[in-house]
Parts: C-alpha cells; sequence; structure tokens
C-alpha cells in the first residue's frame, strides 16, 4: 500500500510591534490551524482594521479561506469553482479582497470577498499558462498578469465594482516564468519575469501605465532567477521593490523603482539581503506607508525554519530566525489593517503588545507545516517599448 503524504496548514501568528524608533519584536509562539490539507503556498491578505484573510488552493482543486478577526481565526471554508495554480491576492481600495487564480479551464479568473462573503469565480474567458499575479492599479480596479499560451507577458483589469474583466493587454517578448506584480501607488504595476527579449536573456521589468506596457528594461543580463521574480509594494508613490532568488547562490537580491521616468536609471541597484540557501519564495508587508518599510519573510533549505527581517526604507536588517519549529513552504505575509499586523504562511502565533504613546505595527505570519500520514555580477539594460 502507498502512503500518501499531505501538507497541513498550520498558522503562527508571529507579532511584529513596529514604533517610529524602528525597533521591531517578532512573536515566537505558534497557533495551530489545524489539520487541514492544502496544495501549493496560501495567500493571505489586509481585509480592513484588524482583519486579515488567507486564500489556499485545497485538496479538492478549489480555493478555501480562513478569516483572521477580533484575534481567532474562523477556520477553513471551502469556496465553489476548480482552480489550478495558487490565488494571487490584493486589498482593491474600496472595502474588498480580490483574488486571481488559474481556474480548471486555463482561464484567468477572480473572486471578491466584500468582508462578509465571496463572489463564484468570474472568468475572463482568457487562455494563461501560468500563476497570477494580481496587484491594484487604482481604487477598485484590480490589474492581473500571467504568461500567456504563446508565452508573452499578457494582463487584464478587473472592476471590482461592475465584476467585469477589462481587455487584455500583451507586451511583446518571450517570457519564461510567471510574473511577480505590485502597485506603485501612483496608478502603475510594475511585474517582473525571467525572460528572452531582444536576444536579451535575464530579470525583466515593465511598467504598465493604465493604458500601455512601457517597455522592458533588462535589470539583470546574467542568468534568471528561481523560480519566479516577486515585487511589493512600498506604499510611496511611483515606488516598488523587486526580489531575485539568484540562480547560482539560492540567495535573494532587492531592487528598487525610485519613481519617476521608466528607465533603468530609476533603479537603485541590486543588494543582496540574505544568505545561504533560501526559498523559494521571499514575502513582505507593509510595516509603513510613510517610509516604505517591509516586514519579510523566507524559509530557510538549511534548517527548514522561518527567518525574517525588515527594511526601514534605506537599509535591511539581518533575517533572524523566527519561532521554535520548522516550516514547509514559503510564507505569505500581511497587513493586519490599521495595525499594520503581519502574516507569513506555515506556523503562526499572535502575541500581543503595548508601548504607550507610541504606533503599534502588527503582523499574522501564516506557514504551512509538514505532515506525513501513512553573490553575482548585476547589469543593467533597457529596450523598446511594447
Amino acid at each position: 500500500m502507498k502512503s500518501r503524504i499531505l501538507n497541513y496548514l498550520v498558522v503562527i501568528a508571529t507579532t511584529l510591534l513596529f514604533t517610529p524608533a524602528a525597533s521591531a519584536t517578532w512573536g515566537t509562539s505558534f497557533r495551530s490551524l489545524g489539520k487541514t490539507p492544502t496544495l501549493g503556498e496560501p495567500e493571505c491578505v489586509d481585509a480592513g482594521a484588524k482583519q486579515v484573510v488567507c486564500i489556499a488552493e485545497n485538496q479538492q482543486r478549489g480555493l478555501m479561506f480562513n478569516e483572521f478577526q477580533n484575534n481567532a481565526w474562523s477556520g477553513w471554508t471551502d469556496l465553489a469553482g476548480g482552480v489550478a495554480s495558487n490565488p494571487s491576492c490584493v486589498n482593491d481600495g474600496n472595502g474588498n479582497v480580490a483574488c486571481g487564480v488559474k481556474s480548471a479551464a486555463n482561464t484567468l479568473a477572480a473572486t471578491v470577498f466584500d468582508g462578509t462573503r465571496w463572489s463564484t469565480l468570474i472568468d475572463s474567458k482568457g487562455q494563461i499558462f501560468s500563476n497570477a499575479s494580481c496587484a491594484r492599479i487604482r481604487k477598485a480596479k484590480v490589474f492581473c498578469a500571467a504568461r500567456s499560451l504563446s508565452g508573452a507577458l499578457t494582463a487584464s483589469v478587473f472592476n471590482t465594482t461592475t465584476s467585469a474583466w477589462g481587455k487584455f493587454v500583451t507586451a511583446s517578448g518571450s517570457i519564461s516564468s510567471a510574473p511577480g506584480c505590485a502597485g506603485d501607488n501612483d496608478g502603475d504595476v510594475i511585474c517582473a519575469v525571467d525572460g528572452v527579449v531582444n536576444s536579451s536573456n535575464g530579470f525583466l521589468v515593465n511598467r504598465y501605465n493604465g493604458s500601455k506596457w512601457e517597455g522592458f528594461l533588462d535589470l539583470d543580463a546574467s542568468s534568471p532567477g528561481t523560480p519566479a521574480p516577486i515585487c511589493t509594494t512600498l506604499g510611496l508613490k511611483g515606488q516598488v521593490t523587486c526580489f531575485e532568488r539568484y540562480y547560482g547562490g539560492s540567495n535573494f537580491y532587492a531592487n528598487r523603482f525610485v519613481s519617476g521616468l521608466w528607465s533603468t536609471d530609476n533603479w537603485a541597484g541590486w543588494k543582496s539581503i540574505t544568505a545561504g540557501n533560501v526559498g523559494p519564495r521571499i514575502s513582505c508587508a507593509l510595516l509603513s506607508a510613510d517610509s516604505g518599510s517591509l516586514a519579510c519573510a523566507i524559509r530557510s533549505f538549511a534548517d527548514t525554519f522561518m527567518y525574517a527581517g525588515t527594511f526601514d526604507g534605506t537599509n535591511w536588517t539581518n533575517f533572524a530566525k523566527i519561532g521554535t519549529k520548522p516550516i514547509w513552504s514559503g510564507p505569505g505575509c500581511a497587513a493586519l489593517g490599521a495595525e499594520r499586523s503581519f502574516a507569513p504562511w506555515w506556523e503562526s502565533t499572535v502575541r500581543r503588545g503595548v508601548l504607550p504613546a507610541r504606533r503599534e505595527r502588527r503582523f499574522v505570519t501564516v506557514r504551512r507545516k509538514f505532515h506525513s500520514s501513512g553573490a553575482a555580477s548585476k547589469s543593467a539594460r533597457s529596450f523598446g517599448a511594447a
């Protein structure tokens, strides 16, 4: 008889306290979400004041969600509709959470959480060939991008008010990975991919300005990263940070777009932020939109523990081990409403702390626990708009 291996989700809501003095403390205890099996890597999203929702693919190839509110988890609830990828979710700035996903028919689809209930899957009818990556482009409008069947970067805007998809817009060029996209808080979305455009092979970025793609920039002409690029918003006008897990060393590099004209000159340059063999993904949550500060989490392949670090808008701290239990996949992080709580995936704990006369920022960290039953040179190039 074959033994079957299941991956169980366990959540640690690890509390991060952030003050103007930039001090930060992580919780270390773990709170289990139970033995509900999950596929892939879940996503956590700020859904309102002191509220986070976490969404994952279940064993039946559908979606399920768990809501954190009033310091308690609701438990996992299945959603209707079949899917074929991890979800990519974002707060639409209008009181909703929208998740883009590849449907069972390999089309780009979305589901919307209005704070009380989830919609059925709303199909764009557009075929995609990778996980989707979604970002808020404007209030009530969510931009979702993916690799097309022809190997190009393609995207559509989903209107959460009308529940309608817009026309697909495709950037010329061949990409080899799913995109990683982030809104720049200025009506644009920046997406990073691995790919080949005009004979350039490496880490490529493109900006969608609300009406068209502005053209690929090559930020790394050396070997592409793995498994796929990741970008995150900084809350500052025109700015995002993108991450590459370098193929040769498996540590993460960060590069920040500082706003302005779409040019390689406005990227700050690559900086190694981790050491050792880590991955497969990094996930960040916004600590402060005033400074563009982040809290980010990764998994170490060496000891399988979660490690976390912070970015204060200028410098990165060293990534330090969090918790006392190993994890199975990359974490997924989210801000917890107005208090900016943080959520990486896998095991999670919530630890409260109050600092009088100081601003408190908190995070919920979710990770998946395994359960068995049975530095390179960096260069940049730019070329024509799509």
